[in-house]
């Protein structure tokens, strides 16, 4: 039975989980190289694809639904690897209502992921601005959660934890070893420097609200 997370809050009367296929070839591989690695499969990897819990696989480009379909249009971590941004809003606006609100969170320091035919962007406060007036939307918010500390903390975790997947045997083992000290010091140093300053210009993710 397909687990609806989104219905545990009680604004969410329905809502429809879309997901594209491009990517099932590497999830399949990730998935395969990650259970090598036994219980610190979801450290290093996090949670694999689960395609039970998608309700329609499509393109975020061409999306198969009429005009003024949904209320709320909302898109996680998916906009820095689309092709076409400008197009990707557009679809945006297309399926929402008037007064509906597009929802999106995607990187902004962050590592390139998915590999070069999958990565595309990194877009700005600016940029964000700049797409809600080309597409009709008023943008209400943009926040982060994360600033340099937190930032410079997922950068060299995530470094190590690449290093460990694909480095030498050698490196492999000796950062295994080491990276739970690793880690426990750079989210340490990356909370006190969060906690003495938050400058949204150097955030690992933008978090953005646009109402139609």
């Amino acid at each position: 039975k397909k687990e609806r997370i989104l219905a545990r809050n009680k604004r969410v009367e329905e809502y429809i989980a879309t997901d594209t296929s491009s990517w099932d070839k590497q999830f399949k591989a990730q998935k395969e190289e990650a259970h090598k690695l036994g219980v610190i499969t979801e450290v290093l990897y996090g949670r694999t694809k689960d395609p039970q819990k998608i309700d329609l696989v499509c393109d975020a480009l061409e999306l198969p639904f009429k005009d003024e379909s949904f209320d709320t249009y909302a898109s996680f971590e998916v906009a820095e690897h689309i092709s076409d941004i400008q197009k990707f809003f557009s679809e945006a606006a297309r399926v929402l209502k008037r007064g509906g609100r597009c929802v999106t969170v995607s990187p902004f320091v962050y590592r390139e992921h998915g590999g070069i035919d999958s990565d595309f962007q990194r877009i700005t406060r600016g940029g964000y601005q700049e797409l809600a007036r080309k597409f009709g939307f008023r943008l209400e918010r943009i926040y982060t959660y994360s600033f340099f500390g937190t930032t410079l903390a997922i950068l060299v975790n995530q470094y190590v934890i690449r290093k460990i997947l694909e480095g030498k045997t050698v490196v492999r083992f000796a950062l295994l070893l080491v990276s739970p000290f690793i880690f426990f010091l750079m989210n340490c140093l990356g909370f006190i420097i969060d906690f003495l300053d938050q400058d949204e210009r150097f955030a690992s993710a933008y978090h953005v609200v646009m109402k139609r």
